[in-house]
This record gives structure tokens, C-alpha cells and sequence, in this order.
């Protein structure tokens, strides 16, 4: 496999070596963006939930070799909840503690069946919790 090799967990693959940070202009713009989708999307009743992916490094960054964190994945869901956005912080959902199975595959920067079915359940409990009651005539 491609990539960098986790010096701490045997077989983990990681795609990108550094960490990273968004520019207030960029958070901004990104902001903007999120409440123009919601503000389209409520004129169809339609509802916005912003669910950020984040990538395996930020997940299993004390796995990587260079420590990596989650800085840059927490500024988009600040950036987010303070523009009153609903989010589904998938980053806490994917998260393992030691000794449980990871939610990443090794050698690929997808979810696994685990990590999909740990997002998948969030969504469908706040779907359902948020979803009006059907009609009783």
C-alpha cells in the first residue's frame, strides 16, 4: 500500500503527513455557505444536517508518525453550530479507544462497516427524533 506507515499501530495507513488550519477568511466564506444552503433548502421544508467526514488522520492522529490533531476539523464544526447549523459530529461517533477495533480500514481512507453504522444509527436517531408524527385521519 501507498502512504505513511503508522509507527505505533501494525498495518495502518495514512495518506497525508501534516496538520492543518483554516484561515478566518476561509471559515468565513465556509459559514456563509452553510447558511445560504439552509436558507435554500428551509424555503422546500427541507432540513440542512451537516455532517463533516473527517479524514483517518484526524481520527487516528496518535497513530501517525507526526501526531497529527483535530484542529481544523473542530473549526468547521464550530463554524457550523455558531451559525446554528445541526451537526453530526462523526468524528466523536468514529473515535476508539485502545484495544477496540479501529472504524478506518487499515490500508484505506474509507469507514469500515462499523464506522458506517455508527453514523448511519446518529442519523437515523436524530431523523427520527426531529420527524413529525404521520398524520392519524
Amino acid at each position: 500500500p501507498l502512504g505513511i506507515q503508522s509507527k505505533s499501530y501494525p498495518g495502518l495507513f495514512f495518506l497525508n503527513a501534516e496538520n492543518s488550519q483554516f484561515s478566518p477568511e476561509a471559515l468565513t466564506t465556509f459559514g456563509r455557505l452553510l447558511e445560504s444552503t439552509q436558507y435554500a433548502l428551509s424555503a422546500t421544508s427541507t432540513r440542512l444536517i451537516y455532517v463533516p467526514v473527517p479524514d483517518k488522520e484526524t481520527l487516528y492522529g496518535r497513530h501517525h508518525p507526526n501526531t497529527l490533531n483535530d484542529s481544523s476539523y473542530r473549526q468547521l464544526i464550530q463554524t457550523a453550530r455558531d451559525r446554528n447549523i445541526e451537526v453530526v459530529d462523526a468524528l466523536a461517533l468514529l473515535k476508539t479507544s485502545e484495544g477496540q477495533p479501529l472504524t478506518y480500514h487499515l490500508d484505506d481512507s474509507h469507514w469500515n462497516a462499523d464506522g458506517v453504522h455508527r453514523v448511519a444509527q446518529a442519523l437515523h436517531r436524530l431523523i427520527q427524533n426531529e420527524a413529525p408524527n404521520p398524520s392519524l385521519k
